[in-house]
């Protein structure tokens, strides 16, 4: 990164910033003086990562409004001592949440809703329902304040992989099939990179995903959880992750645990790849195949420069 791409990043991270601290001063005054329940004016948010996440995750301005509430007093010192001044704690209630923003925020707040589901809000502690305290999950809360990182709940069984530096292959045409197929409009294929070369599958892919912005992530099919539980909360925390990161998971299959990859993938909704010999395809829809050859001797080095370059560069 050169030293005006960094000050330029950090411009823009400072103005989103602003833009949050302006919705947040609007959800004060209105706790401090309310007024007609209902969402508020939309323009105080607006160029910020509120904004964003509303975008993402399809939230209605209520819903956003919630999410504001939740992680503000975290965020923001005068939200904070409103809500202080409301419910006598650090954090709004459900009870507040109604009295702001109507019925509807009770709809919002349903287990089953966005908010709840996605994990962006809980709702805290074992009081009455409408006692209930409203927090903000940490990796939303460094997302609405302009940062991002890989979810430590992902830590050690998805791992980032990273762009190629020299471009070897980019130009290539499996790869600019792959970019292709993930460029079109619509809903994106889930890939099914068949290859004997894993190594060639991978740098390819990552080809792919640099020349069309994505940070690329990568988990072996052999270490997703078999069971129904533990593998439905970890698509939901990675799913989550790729829309706060932009990003796309490469599901690397290996022998016969082709089965756990395509469960995987049937409970994503973000890019999705499925890379192994034959690549068995999910229930998921749509789906493209893509035959990728191993590498010849020279492309074979190639690889391995780029890998010694990444290394160099960590």
């Amino acid at each position: 990164m050169t030293l005006e791409t960094h000050i330029s990043a950090e411009v823009a991270i400072d103005t989103m910033r602003e833009t949050l601290a302006r919705h947040c001063d609007a959800l004060a005054a209105r706790i401090a003086a309310p007024g007609i329940p209902g969402p508020l004016p939309r323009d105080t948010a607006s160029g910020s990562a509120l904004e964003a996440a509303a975008l993402l995750f399809q939230l209605t301005a209520v819903e956003t409004d919630l999410l504001c509430l939740a992680a503000g007093p975290d965020l923001h010192a005068g939200l904070a001592e409103a809500v202080g001044r409301a419910t006598g704690g650090p954090r709004a209630d459900v009870s507040l949440a109604m009295s702001l923003f109507g019925p509807e925020a009770w709809t919002a707040l349903c287990p089953a809703a966005p908010l709840r589901h996605l994990q962006l809000v809980t709702l805290d502690g074992t009081a009455p329902m409408l006692r209930r305290t409203l927090s903000c999950d940490e990796r939303v809360l460094q997302f609405l304040m302009g940062l991002t990182y890989l979810d430590a709940r992902l830590d050690g069984l998805v791992h980032p992989v990273p762009q190629p530096i020299t471009a070897i292959s980019a130009g290539g045409d499996t790869a600019r099939a792959i970019a292709n197929a993930w460029n079109e409009e619509g809903v994106p294929p889930v890939l099914l990179l068949a290859g004997s070369d894993p190594e060639t599958v991978r740098a390819e892919m990552a080809a792919a995903a640099a020349s069309l912005g994505l940070p690329l992530f990568r988990i072996a099919a052999a270490e997703i959880p078999t069971d129904w539980a533990e593998r439905h909360a970890l698509s939901l925390y990675l799913d989550r992750e790729l829309a706060l990161s932009g990003g796309a998971i490469l599901i690397e299959t290996a022998g016969d645990d082709a089965a756990p990859a395509k469960a995987l993938a049937d409970q994503l909704n973000g890019p999705t790849a499925i890379a192994g010999e034959d690549p068995d395809p999910p229930e998921r829809a749509p789906r493209l195949r893509i035959e990728i050859p191993a590498a010849d001797l020279t492309e074979r080095r190639a690889l391995w420069q780029e890998v010694l370059l990444s290394l160099i560069h960590i």
